[in-house]
């Protein structure tokens, strides 16, 4: 049984270093932590299998201190999380990640549950879910 590597990148592009980040391969969490300013790098490996997997990214602890409005209803400054870089052993698939990937939030709690397209930013508290098998190959040959 070979290993394949998750890697990817994550920028917090605000000054805001509380906005919470968690990454988990199946039922294990493989990284907790906040994002400061600027970025940070996830790796992560694990043993390949001939199994289905699932790889959530979760945004945590951002309120409504992290969005500015104006008095009318725009918004003028949004604290985000973007996701690049996206790669398995090294071959990068940001934008097979975002075609296969559902993103699970509520507007911080404003909101209805929606799922919907994934396209590289957490904006609110949510999951971001990529389902896939091993071998890695396989599931990137039948989904190019």
């Amino acid at each position: 049984m070979g290993k394949t590597e998750f890697s990817c990148t994550i920028e917090n592009n605000s000054d805001f270093n509380n906005l919470g980040i968690e990454f988990w391969l199946d039922s294990t969490k493989f990284f907790d932590g906040n994002i400061p300013a600027g970025i940070v790098d996830i790796l992560h490996e694990f043993n390949e299998d001939e199994a289905d997997h699932s790889l959530k990214i979760i945004l945590k602890n951002k309120t409504d201190d992290h969005t500015t409005i104006s008095d009318d209803g725009q918004l003028l400054s949004d604290a985000l999380i973007s996701v690049k870089n996206i790669k398995f052993d090294n071959i990068k698939i940001d934008q097979l990640f975002f075609e296969h990937s559902i993103y699970s939030h509520n507007f911080n709690g404003t909101g209805p549950n929606v799922e919907e397209k994934f396209y590289g930013n957490l904006g609110c508290n949510g999951v971001v879910e990529l389902k896939f098998c091993t071998p890695f190959y396989m599931w990137l040959m039948e989904n190019m």
